[in-house]
C-alpha cells in the first residue's frame, strides 16, 4: 500500500533483535540485554489498527537514541512493582523533569523554561500563544507542590461542588498577598477563618481580622442599588472617614495607634431613606427591678484601664455616653452627655416663652393627659382651656397614637415647670407684700 513500509526481515546480533523493511531500515528493535522495546526515528509508522504492546516492566523509551546506553530522557510503562495495584507509568529521566502538553504545531517549540532539577513538573500550553501562556502543575518536593498559570486566569469550575479538603483533614488552607504570607487561612484544627492573622487562641469557629498599620476601612458592606453621594463628608479627626458612594457600612480603627472602633453607616439623603440603623433586639422575660445591679435588654457599659489588664474607677464626672449631631463642616457637636454618675446633660435649646401663660395650669394640664386620671383629684382651679391641645399648640406635647399616648419633648417640659415655680413665687410674693400691707393698717387701727 502507497505510504506504508513493508517488513520483510528479522535480524539478530547476539544483543538485540531487529525488524527491517525492504530497505533494511531498522522498524523495531528490541534489546536483550535489558528487555527495552525501542522504535527507532527511521522506524515506521503504523496505519489504521496498528499498535504497539508493551510487556510487563517493558518501557517505551523517548530519547537518546534508540534507548541505548544511559536510561531514556523519557518514558512509557506498564508496572507491576505493585503486585495488587497494577498501573501505566510515565516517567521523566533525570536530564529532562518536564513534561509539555502542546498542540501539534507547537511540538518543536524552543519553550525557554528551566526544567525542575529535583521533581517532574507538567506545564499545559495555550494554543495560540504556547511558549507564553500556560498551566504548570508544579513539581512536588515531599512537602509542597504548586499549581501557577502564566498569561492568563485560573479558572476551576464544576457541575457540582468545588470541594477543598473534603477529607477534613487537618490541613489549613492558607492564601499569600503580595505582601502578606496570611492574607486568607482557613485554620483545619479551629475551624477558624483568619485574615491578615495566623493566630487566636480565645477563638474557635469564628472569624479573625487584624490590618496592618493603615488606617482605612477594615471591614465594608456595600449595595448595588445604593448610591449615597457620601466620600469625605464624614468627620475625620482621628481615622480616615473617606467613603463610597455604595457603602452603607464601614467599620475602622478609630485612632490610628491606641485603637477604638468606629462605626459609619450610609443611607441615600433627599428624596431617599430617613432611616439609616436600627438595632432590634428580642429576647427572655425582661428584668424590672431598678437596682444599680439590674440590666435591660440591651445593656451599655463604659470601662476605664490603665493598660495593666486591670480596670480602674472612673470619675464621678467622666462622660461615659454622648450623642449629637454632625453639622454641616463635619464637626461633631454634642448635645447629650451622661456622666460616670448618672448625671444627664441636655444641650439648652431655644424654647417658646410661656410667661404670658398659667405654667401651672400647664403643668396641671400634662399631668391630665400624660395619664389615665388614676389618683388625680379634680379642683375649682383646674382650668380646661389648658387641654391637650393647647399643650400642643405650645409644643409640650406630640401627636396622640390610636392607644392615646403621646410623646413631649424633655426640655420644653423643664422649662413649663421652671415657669410654674417662678409665676407661683411671684404670686407667694405679691400676697407677702399684701399682706405686709395688711398688717401696718391694721396696727395703725389698733393704735
Amino acid at each position: 500500500m502507497a505510504g506504508q513500509r513493508e517488513a520483510v526481515g528479522v535480524r539478530h546480533d547476539g544483543q538485540s533483535h531487529r525488524i527491517v523493511d525492504q530497505q533494511g531500515k531498522v522498524i523495531i528493535e528490541s534489546l536483550s540485554e535489558d528487555g527495552r522495546l525501542a522504535v527507532q526515528t527511521n522506524g515506521a509508522g503504523g496505519g489504521a489498527g496498528a499498535g504497539l504492546h508493551l510487556g510487563d516492566g517493558v518501557a517505551l523509551g523517548l530519547g537518546n537514541a534508540a534507548g541505548r546506553g544511559p536510561a531514556p530522557d523519557a518514558g512509557l510503562m506498564w508496572s507491576t512493582a505493585d503486585a495488587s495495584n497494577h498501573a501505566a507509568v510515565l516517567f521523566l529521566g533525570e536530564s529532562n523533569e518536564v513534561l509539555h502538553v502542546t498542540g501539534y504545531g507547537a511540538r518543536a517549540t524552543d519553550w525557554n523554561l528551566s526544567a525542575n532539577a529535583a521533581d517532574p513538573e507538567v506545564i499545559i500550553h495555550s494554543t495560540t500563544t504556547p511558549a507564553t501562556d500556560y498551566l504548570l502543575l508544579g513539581a512536588h518536593s515531599g512537602s509542597q507542590a504548586s499549581i501557577a498559570v502564566a498569561g492568563g486566569t485560573l479558572d476551576i469550575t464544576a457541575v457540582g461542588e468545588v470541594v477543598v479538603n473534603e477529607a477534613q483533614a487537618n490541613v489549613d488552607f492558607r492564601v499569600e498577598s503580595d505582601d502578606s504570607a496570611s492574607a486568607f487561612i482557613v485554620d483545619a484544627g479551629t475551624g477558624t477563618v483568619f485574615i491578615g492573622e495566623t493566630v487566636n487562641a480565645q477563638m474557635d469557629e469564628g472569624l479573625t481580622i487584624k490590618q496592618p498599620a493603615v488606617d482605612k476601612s477594615m471591614f465594608t458592606l456595600k449595595s448595588a442599588d445604593v448610591a449615597t453621594g457620601l466620600t469625605t463628608a464624614f468627620p475625620s479627626a482621628n481615622a480616615d472617614g473617606t467613603v463610597e458612594t455604595d457603602d452603607i457600612m464601614t467599620i475602622m480603627k478609630l485612632n490610628e495607634d491606641q485603637g477604638g472602633v468606629g462605626f459609619q453607616v450610609m443611607s441615600e439623603g433627599s428624596g431617599g431613606s430617613n432611616q439609616t440603623l436600627y438595632f432590634d433586639c428580642i429576647g427572655g422575660t425582661p428584668q424590672t427591678a431598678d437596682e444599680e445591679a439590674n440590666s435591660g435588654v440591651i445593656g451599655l457599659y463604659v470601662g476605664e484601664h490603665s493598660q495593666d489588664n486591670s480596670l480602674d474607677d472612673m470619675a464621678a464626672a467622666s462622660n461615659i455616653v454622648s450623642m449629637g449631631e454632625i453639622h454641616t463642616d463635619s464637626t461633631r457637636l454634642t448635645r447629650l452627655i451622661l456622666k460616670a454618675n448618672g448625671v444627664l446633660h441636655l444641650t439648652n435649646t431655644t424654647l417658646v416663652a410661656l410667661d404670658n401663660e398659667d405654667d401651672v395650669q400647664l403643668v396641671r394640664a400634662m399631668q391630665r393627659e400624660g395619664s389615665d386620671g388614676t389618683g388625680l383629684i379634680a379642683s375649682q382651679y383646674d382650668n380646661p382651656f389648658y387641654s391637650y391641645s393647647k399643650l400642643q399648640e405650645l409644643g409640650l406635647a406630640g401627636k396622640k397614637s390610636d392607644n392615646g399616648t403621646f410623646m413631649f419633648p424633655l426640655q420644653a417640659r423643664m422649662h413649663a415647670y421652671e415657669g410654674a415655680m417662678w409665676q407661683t413665687y411671684v404670686r407667694v410674693r405679691d400676697l407677702e407684700e399684701k399682706l405686709a400691707i395688711t398688717e401696718r393698717k391694721l396696727v395703725a387701727l389698733e393704735a
